[in-house]
């Protein structure tokens, strides 16, 4: 659900790297302009006491406060005319409050923000030897409880923003965090840390003429201000990494540490469409003893995902994409033995590529609106069409590969029908017996099961090699199903 109280404590951050145009860089007129923008989002900005000596000036008892509530307090910031041009800020003792039992800190060692004219708007520069930010949030009558630390160490980051764009760049040499969460309710007790080396992150947003960001408190102002032109992309990049999981809850107990030797996660959102795509390579995977009988370890070279939708696409058809791919995931003898421990099947490296992509229309911004005010949807999603590109799957010395094209017919859906599909997919199994007399000798498996599923087999593959079979599979109108020419349904 939309949390206005939530984002409105957001947004009173953002606030402190927003500004205009036409700003003169004077340390009197940032302070107005902080005032004036606050002001624009329905929140207000004070001092217990302002402080001029010469061209700069010192604010003490420094209050952003929202309407909801929220509110950022700051001890002192000092707003110094440099001799480039630029104002340097320099706050201390933040604190932010989101709302009742929520609590947001921020902690820092040599923080410095500075503030220059840039083509087409402003520009503002920040560096830290260290920022932390803690967040503590709970719920009395659930007894649930949530607590997020995150710290940068040796941040350097840039904002830049123009009547109709903004940008932001960020490193830094280690970030860190750590998310502490109970739940009673489901039984959750859980803990995650990671560390993240040589952090680069790269976004740029399009903010079309009269949308305010501090101002988008609702759902209906967000899908407006998209419907607009608002847009965003960027990347983020990460070295080597290190991460843990421990649920402590009495249902599941378990605990994993995470290695990974590099990463990369780009995005991008806007009424053409969102997609999220990433890379890691060097995975390694320990789980120690506790829910399970022993250490187990697996690696990984490279994992990759992508996923794309259209946001808005009514009239027209929009592009979807569904991409995963896992390489040499390799599973330590430890693991196998728990079971197979008579080395029954093939422990070689596994394999997975998926790539599937069509048409579809959409109206993503629609049923988020709808899923707020809990009605029904405009339009319902139709997929049109689905390109099975890659479908790839190798593990345990068998492997199945596929391919096909297919198109939907929608007909039955508004009378709460699935769409029907039309087209043509070839698939290829081989090592299909191999791995089914593994699983015999396993016990998994029966001989008399592993009897029907070898007849299954020869009905609808065809021999094509030694323990290697073939599939054609038609889907017509009317809702026909062939396998290899012969009619199942």
């Amino acid at each position: 659900m939309f949390d206005s109280k939530t984002f409105g404590a957001m947004t009173l951050v953002a606030a402190l790297m927003s500004g205009t145009a036409s700003m003169a860089l004077t340390s009197d007129e940032v302070w107005a302009d902080w005032q004036a923008a606050m002001v624009s989002a329905g929140a207000t900005v004070s001092a217990a006491t302002e402080v001029k000596d010469g061209d700069d000036l010192t604010l003490n008892g420094v209050t952003l406060a929202y309407s909801d509530g929220a509110k950022v307090t700051m001890a002192e910031v000092a707003l110094v005319a440099e001799d480039d041009g630029s104002v340097s800020i320099t706050p201390s003792d933040i604190a932010v409050t989101a709302q009742e039992g929520q609590t947001v800190t921020i902690g820092q060692e040599g923080l410095y923000v500075s503030v220059i004219e840039d083509e087409g708007g402003l520009g503002y520069g920040i560096t830290a030897d260290k920022l932390d930010v803690a967040f503590d949030g709970a719920d009395a009558e659930a007894g649930s409880t949530m607590a997020v630390n995150v710290s940068f160490v040796d941040l350097e980051g840039r904002y830049e923003r123009a009547a109709d764009a903004g940008s932001v760049s960020l490193t830094a040499t280690t970030v860190s965090y750590d998310v502490a969460q109970v739940d009673p309710a489901i039984g959750m007790d859980s803990n995650q840390t990671a560390t993240l080396a040589d952090l680069e992150m790269t976004s740029e947003m399009t903010i079309p003429a009269g949308v305010v960001l501090m101002a988008l408190e609702t759902p209906e102002a967000f899908v407006a201000a998209v419907k607009a032109g608002l847009a965003l992309t960027g990347e983020i990049k990460q070295g080597a990494s290190t991460s843990t999981i421990t649920e402590k809850g009495a249902t599941f107990p378990f605990a994993a540490s995470i290695v990974s030797t590099s990463g990369v996660t780009g995005f991008e959102a806007g009424v053409d469409g969102l997609s999220v795509s990433g890379q890691a390579g060097g995975i390694g995977v320990t789980v120690p003893p506790g829910a399970l009988p022993t250490e187990i370890t697996a690696s990984m070279d490279d994992m990759v995902f992508e996923f794309a939708m259209p946001v808005v696409a009514t009239e027209e058809a929009g592009d979807y994409t569904y991409k995963v791919g896992l390489k040499n995931l390799v599973l330590a003898d430890a693991g196998w033995a728990l079971f197979d421990p008579s080395g029954a099947l093939e422990r070689g490296p596994a394999d997975l590529d998926i790539d599937i992509g069509g048409t579809a229309k959409i109206d993503l911004l629609d049923l988020m609106a709808s899923a707020e005010a809990e009605t029904p949807p405009t339009a319902m999603p139709e997929l049109l069409t689905m390109d099975i590109r890659s479908l790839g799957l190798k593990v345990a010395g068998a492997a199945l590969s596929g391919s096909g094209a297919f198109t939907f017919d929608n007909a039955m859906v508004a009378m709460g029908g699935p769409p029907m599909p039309i087209g043509k997919a070839s698939v290829r199994l081989e090592g299909g017996n191999k791995l089914l007399d593994g699983l015999i000798a396993m016990g998994v498996l029966s001989a008399e099961d592993a009897g029907g599923a070898r007849l299954m087999m020869g009905m609808f593959g065809r021999p094509a090699g030694d323990d290697v079979l073939t599939s054609e599979i038609e889907a017509k109108e009317g809702g026909s199903i062939f396998v290899n020419g012969q009619q199942i349904q």
